[in-house]
């Protein structure tokens, strides 16, 4: 499996991982020359348990000669608290020690405990609203935890990213950026729902319904997705004043029935459609069966931009 990864050492590439419950998922991006067109490699690498990641990555880092290479790294979800708080009128530095002092009573272990980054939140369409912060906060811990792990693997750590940011990076690379677009990413039992627009991100919601109580077929399940999605575009319309982004794009591809696209499409009057990666423009992506569901985050690290990170 691990063969297809092999390269020669002069290739420069950017390697995007995303820790899972129950693996490893790699994409590798690569850019040849002075080609305008980015190769992605793709694989998820199971393991067992998420603590002993670092062996079944090394193999592959070994075997692929991939050392001292570029590396993002996506956070689990259960690992970080996305937040949203007021901008006080300071500097950014000022700006991330004021937000780590207000989110201290939002987080479930002492502030002095966490890493606290912070990037802007869109303007609101309506006047005299207050400017709002994203503030994402992780245990320190943790996070020297994975950097020690990469480490071993003798990776070059650029930088550590969350899903919702992402998703950003890979949206950001679609025409449906522009007008504004609805992204669904179902996880088995869980979803992450994100409405980005000229690759900002407007709105982020988590919630307990993954593709495993979708594919049951209970109209309820879908229902309640239906209400998810409303009460986030609810949310969009008041706050933002800006007309609803026109589309929905939900992955996996492979768990999107035809039925669930309809019942939203009824509902909500939305355009509806499965996320194919193999379809990001100006990309060629190699991956199998298994990583076309759980290499979408990996994708998305892998693509990260300075300008739009």
């Amino acid at each position: 499996m691990l063969e297809r990864f092999k390269r020669k050492r002069a290739e420069f590439c950017t390697i995007g991982i995303d820790l899972q419950s129950d693996g490893v998922a790699v994409a590798i991006a690569q850019q040849p020359g002075k080609s305008t067109s980015t190769r992605l490699k793709c694989d998820f690498l199971p393991c067992d348990k998420p603590a002993e990641f670092a062996p079944v990555l090394d193999k592959l880092i070994q075997q692929r000669n991939l050392r001292d290479q570029p590396t993002v790294l996506v956070l689990p979800p259960g690992e970080y608290n996305l937040l949203q708080t007021s901008t006080p009128a300071l500097s950014n530095s000022e700006m991330r020690a004021a937000a780590s002092w207000k989110i201290g009573e939002l987080i479930d272990y002492p502030a002095e405990q966490a890493v606290v980054e912070i990037f802007e939140y869109p303007e609101s369409g309506q006047r005299g609203k207050e400017r709002m912060l994203f503030v994402v906060a992780a245990r320190a811990a943790n996070i020297q935890d994975h950097v020690n792990q990469l480490r071993q693997s003798e990776l070059k750590i650029n930088a550590i990213d969350i899903g919702e940011l992402a998703l950003r990076n890979v949206v950001s690379r679609l025409p449906e950026n522009e007008q504004g677009v609805v992204v669904l990413s179902l996880a088995e039992r869980s979803g992450l729902l994100v409405v980005i627009k000229q690759s900002e991100i407007y709105l982020a919601r988590r919630f307990d319904l993954g593709f495993d109580d979708l594919m049951l077929g209970d109209e309820r399940m879908f229902d309640d997705l239906v209400l998810q999605l409303q009460r986030s575009l609810d949310f969009f319309e008041s706050h933002f004043a800006q007309a609803l982004p026109a589309k929905v794009l939900i992955f996996p591809p492979d768990k999107v029935s035809g039925e669930l696209i309809m019942h939203i499409n009824s509902h909500l009057k939305l355009d509806v459609e499965p996320l194919i990666l193999e379809q990001l423009p100006n990309c060629s992506i190699e991956m199998d069966e298994i990583s076309q569901t759980r290499c979408l985050q990996a994708i998305g690290a892998a693509l990260r931009e300075k300008e739009v990170s």
